[in-house]
This record gives C-alpha cells, structure tokens and sequence, in this order.
C-alpha cells in the first residue's frame, strides 16, 4: 500500500548483469514507466486503487574491453563497450616489441599467464568473461585483455682466450667451446647445447680449420643461435682470442694456455 507523497520501496533485488533502472505495467517492457523510488501521487492511488501490479525493468550491464600491450613498446588498440548479452570476437594483436623479442601467443584476463585463455578470431560471450572476473554486479566495469608473450632466449657467453699451440693440435673443439656457455629460456628453461625436437642451441659458424690454420695469434669470432620452442632466435657473436707467449692480464682464461720460456 502506497500513500500519496510515499516512494516506491527499493527491494535491493539482484541480478547477474543487469540493474534496475525502474518499473512498467508491462511484464515484458524494456523501458521503465516509473524511476525506481518514483513518488506517487494522490491521483496515481485513486487510478490504481486497490492494487497495481508492477514489473521490474532491467537493463544489461555496460562494460568496457581494453586491449593492454602487457609491455609491448609500439603499437596502439582501440578500447570497445559491450553490454551483458553480446559477444566479442577477439581481435588480432596490434602490439610489439622493438627489439623483436617476444612472440605474440594469445589474450589473457591475467598479465602474468604464461599461456593465453583467448586467441584472435574466437567467438567469447561477454556474460562468461564478467563471470571470470566477477564483474556480474559492477556496471560501468573494466575488461581487460592482456597480451601474452613468448620471451626470446637468452645466452651467457664470454670471450675466450686459448693457446696457439692448442689451436694448431685441434684442442679446440666446437664441443669445448659450447661447454662454456649457457642458454636459457623463462619458458622453456635452459636449453641444452645440440638441436633438440623443440629447441636448438648451436654454434652457426666453427670451422676447426679456422684454428688448426693459425700461424700466429690472432681472433676467430663464433656466433651461438638459440631457438626456443615457438620459434624466437637469438644469436650471440663471442670472440675466441688465440695467444702466443704474451699473458694475457685480467681476463678469464680458457683451456690450456702455455708460455714459452726465454731459454727454448
């Protein structure tokens, strides 16, 4: 019962992805006749007098969809707005890295998935994403893609420094010199030396002949190439410095390095 200059009560009812935005006399009404704390009137009673029956209007929740490089420095999205009963097609991904270090895999409501939920072209209801993140009673809320990144590998590598005369006897191997490097991928872990089913780690360019040849000092460069599992390749170029009799002061020294003494 309802006097004249009295509201209509707030129920506080609750639906999943939608609000409340008024009553109708129309059960299946879409848009309100009366705001939810409409006042009445001494007129409304008299017309409606004894009972009235009124519906609840419901309108769908909006949400926005943004579309978050999750580190990417080049390239920009447009955000969208969806309400509760529609659906995205996940877009393609226009972000990247400068350097060319990451591959793109896939979309995730997480920044820190390391594997994707969404991948471009599919069909997602925007109820089961609010669903996801529980965004069912917060319209006007945020829907984030982050975009999920395969990182490149990684190589840790120094120069190395040998002896002529282990160069001119074949000591120096491709296999001695991967043994003093390491790869390693956040995805993968490390990545042993060798061409693996989903990996390689190798040395692109030994030539034993470009040791055993030497006939003084001199420098070869050796270039590692890692590939992980989707396909990112780095390389790392190291220098192999080959000495004769002169110390060499303050560096790391590999294999068996020998001086010749002043008497021979």
């Amino acid at each position: 019962c309802i006097a004249d200059g009295q509201s209509f009560s707030n129920k506080y009812w609750i639906r999943a992805g939608y609000q409340l935005i008024g009553w109708a006399h129309n059960k299946n009404a879409s848009e309100k006749q009366y705001d939810v704390l409409s006042q009445v009137t001494s007129d409304w009673v008299e017309k409606y007098h004894p009972s009235v029956h009124l519906y609840a209007v419901w309108k769908a929740n909006q949400y926005t969809l943004i579309f978050d490089g999750n580190g990417a420095d080049k390239g920009t999205m447009l955000s969208e707005t969806k309400d509760y009963t529609k659906s995205i097609v996940v877009p393609e991904n226009e972000y990247s890295f400068s350097e060319n270090t990451c591959t793109f895999l896939g979309w995730s409501l997480d920044a820190n998935a390391t594997v994707p939920s969404y991948t471009p072209g599919q069909s997602v209801s925007i109820k089961d994403l609010v669903q996801v993140l529980k965004l069912e009673n917060m319209p006007g809320g945020t829907i984030r893609f982050y975009a999920i990144w395969d990182e490149a590998p990684s190589v840790v590598a120094n120069d190395l420094y040998y002896s002529l005369e282990d160069a001119q006897n074949g000591r120096i191997t491709e296999n001695l010199i991967a043994q003093t490097a390491k790869a390693y991928d956040k995805e993968d872990g490390e990545i042993a030396y060798g061409i693996q089913e989903n990996s390689k780690f190798v040395i692109i360019d030994y030539q034993s002949e470009d040791y055993t040849l030497l006939m003084s000092d001199g420098m070869v460069t050796q270039t590692f190439e890692v590939v992980d599992s989707v396909g990112n390749r780095i390389t790392r170029m190291i220098e192999v410095h080959i000495v004769d009799t002169t110390p060499v002061v303050g560096k790391d020294l590999y294999g068996d390095i020998r001086f010749v003494s002043e008497e021979s």
